[in-house]
């Protein structure tokens, strides 16, 4: 990513930076931030309708609240049923061309990482060991997904925090969450 837009946007994606990514990959399409869709009474965090795509940022909390978490496979539904693709973009990952090409189905696509790693990097990043029972189901659903050396750029940011904290306990529910066979 160009060095003016990575200062801009600060050292990891974040939805309000997502928005200015998006105007990259997609530059003839016209993005609409927090607006209702259609008549329903939910708003995406970006919606096209010139490329009928709705993206949302899965911060946090679409991990540890199950209403949330209800009110979120109600809306993808919803998305689907009007014949829009719906984009999902987890807070633990950065916009690589991996992760751009494995998320949006664009290949050659640029770099919008800002080099910061995938995973749970961040000293205040929430980690597993804080989802609701339906977050870790969304997070184990969302990894097997993802090409295997995204997956294990994900399982070592999760193995270094169990290194910095002394605990697994501290971040994942079960040590399963640390071996690649959970996400096959």
């Amino acid at each position: 990513m160009t060095n003016t837009i990575a200062s801009a946007v600060g050292p990891y994606l974040l939805e309000d930076s997502l928005g200015i990514y998006l105007k990259i990959l997609y530059p003839t399409a016209n993005w609409m931030h927090d607006v209702r869709f259609k008549h329903y009474r939910f708003r995406p965090d970006y919606q096209s309708s010139t490329i009928n795509m709705a993206v949302e940022f899965d911060e946090p909390r679409h991990y540890k609240d199950p209403t949330a978490i209800i009110k979120d496979r109600e809306k993808r539904q919803i998305v689907i049923d009007q014949q829009y693709r719906h984009v999902v973009v987890p807070y633990w990952l950065q916009l690589y061309p991996l992760v751009i090409e494995t998320l949006f189905g664009l290949s050659n696509a640029v770099d919008c990482s800002n080099d910061f790693p995938n995973g749970f990097i961040s000293k205040t990043c929430p980690l597993p060991s804080c989802f609701c029972g339906g977050g870790l189901e969304r997070f184990v659903q969302q990894m097997k997904t993802l090409p295997t050396s995204i997956k294990e750029q994900v399982i070592a940011s999760l193995v270094n925090k169990v290194n910095v904290l002394g605990d697994w306990q501290r971040v994942v529910p079960s040590q399963d969450y640390l071996s690649l066979n959970l996400y096959v």
